[in-house]
């Protein structure tokens, strides 16, 4: 029993020692939460941001607004994509 918990400890004792020396190297733990890419084509995270944010803007001037930057079609796949996107928190 004493052998399996210092086994344990010295192998989360390297494994915390190896985090802390990559963080230091520059290697931080942004290499394991890459950028999000843009959502859709013709539309990045800041536009939408911008248009949701958009306090002169009703919201169905807003969807209007996402429809129109990205090119969605005026069916029901395209209403259910405007929605989303409205009510997306921009990370």
């Amino acid at each position: 029993m004493t052998r399996r918990a210092i086994s344990f400890f010295v192998g989360k004792t390297i494994s915390f020692s190896v985090l802390l020396m990559t963080m230091h190297a520059g290697c931080g733990l942004d290499r394991l939460r890459p950028a999000l890419p843009d959502l859709v084509e013709g539309l990045s995270f800041d536009q939408l941001e911008k248009i949701q944010n958009d306090e002169r803007l009703t919201d169905d001037e807003k969807r209007e607004a996402i429809r129109t930057a990205a090119d969605i079609p005026d069916t029901d796949e395209g209403d259910r994509l405007v929605e989303f996107l409205l009510n997306f928190v921009v990370p």
